[in-house]
């Protein structure tokens, strides 16, 4: 009796934890490209930044805190931008939620367990459901999500007596159904610091 209990606790626990995992969005999650290619060749030896978005979009945005926190791990000092060599501008656009259909097929799956009260046999069960070809809203046509988004980019460089400008857009798409606004953002911001750190590379 007791191993069938071990048993079912093993294999709940495996499906508890696996909807934990699927729940959440990994960091470095969705897509960014960069409209236009940049090729910074004369960066500065000190690492002086300054980082100021604005945001015309809806969405409540921390972008220039992340943007900070992640470069200062980086080695970056965050200055005043007077101070600075290197200036990080630019806008958020817009940030959006998009709905769409998502008629992808989508089988069900159960799980069950029983245990007579007067009895020391114990049951263990599990089952998995199609449609059978009809277009039922349980299984096709489901509403799902996705968010995008824009954000002019302004990156200048100074070394020496004048700062060099590099400007391009950069395009923003999560996956579907990708969770809460909080990890997104956190995925968006992640992405956008990726892109902003490969062009201040040195290789």
């Amino acid at each position: 009796m007791n191993k069938f209990r071990v048993l079912f606790l093993a294999v709940l626990m495996t499906f508890f934890l696996t909807g934990c995992a699927s729940s959440g969005v990994a960091r470095n999650s969705g897509i960014i490209k960069s409209s236009d290619p940049i090729f910074i060749t004369n960066l500065p030896d000190k690492k002086l930044v300054n980082v100021a978005f604005t945001n015309t979009s809806n969405f409540d945005s921390n972008l220039t805190t992340a943007i900070e926190e992640y470069l200062t791990q980086d080695g970056y000092s965050v200055v005043s931008k007077d101070k600075a060599n290197i200036l990080i501008e630019g806008n958020l656009n817009y940030f959006r939620r998009i709905a769409y259909r998502d008629d992808r097929f989508r089988p069900t799956f159960g799980f069950g367990f029983g245990m007579g009260r007067f009895s020391r046999h114990f049951g263990l069960g599990m089952g998995m459901g199609f449609p059978l070809g009809f277009p039922d809203d349980d299984y096709y046509g489901v509403t799902s999500y996705i968010y995008d988004g824009q954000l002019s980019l302004l990156i200048r460089v100074k070394n020496g007596k004048e700062f060099k400008d590099y400007a391009t857009n950069l395009n923003y798409q999560s996956e579907p159904d990708a969770g809460g606004i909080a990890r997104v953002t956190d995925s968006f911001n992640y992405k956008v610091y990726q892109q902003i750190s490969q062009f201040l590379s040195r290789q």
